[in-house]
């Protein structure tokens, strides 16, 4: 593959543009695992699905019940994922992944790596995730399932700080 190729090249902080993911994020391309094509599980429902989360003091306040709302119509939940928990969605390990407090740096490059194998990251409105939203993200391997997994997380404002405005 030449050195040129997006998929293939480095994301840069300073090729990021303010409205969107910036053009040297391989959008479109498919993720791989061990040089394989990954992808996401089918799971439309929470009853089935594996939760991972981010330490429940990063839950907390305004943030603790529509988490548990969540947590209580999933089948699994599993606490402190962190980072590894993209992997875990996107190869189909586990179906939904909630964070709270969260920086750009924590989540905006795993957003092609949840997309190119299948899956979607939001807000917890449902908005694409962008450099100026806030520190609250979903991201489901199954698309279908970001309809219920929203109206369960309920209309929730993404308080904290949008991060593009702290720097």
């Amino acid at each position: 593959m030449p050195a040129d190729d997006p998929a293939h090249r480095q994301l840069s902080v300073h090729e990021l543009h303010d409205d969107d993911l910036g053009p040297s994020v391989p959008l479109g391309h498919a993720t791989r695992l061990n040089g394989k094509i990954a992808g996401t599980r089918k799971c439309p429902s929470a009853a089935g699905a594996i939760l991972l989360a981010t330490s429940p003091e990063y839950l907390d306040g305004d943030a603790a019940q529509p988490f548990r709302n969540v947590a209580e119509a999933s089948r699994f939940t599993i606490y402190d994922a962190g980072t590894q928990a993209y992997g875990l969605v996107a190869s189909g390990h586990a179906d939904i992944m909630i964070a709270a407090r969260y920086g750009i740096v924590d989540y905006l490059a795993a957003v092609p790596v949840i997309e190119g194998a299948g899956g979607v990251m939001r807000d917890w409105n449902g908005v694409p995730l962008t450099l100026h939203s806030g520190d609250r993200f979903v991201a489901v391997g199954d698309a279908g399932l970001l309809p219920e997994a929203l109206a369960l997380l309920g209309s929730a404002e993404t308080k904290g700080w949008a991060h593009a405005e702290r720097a």
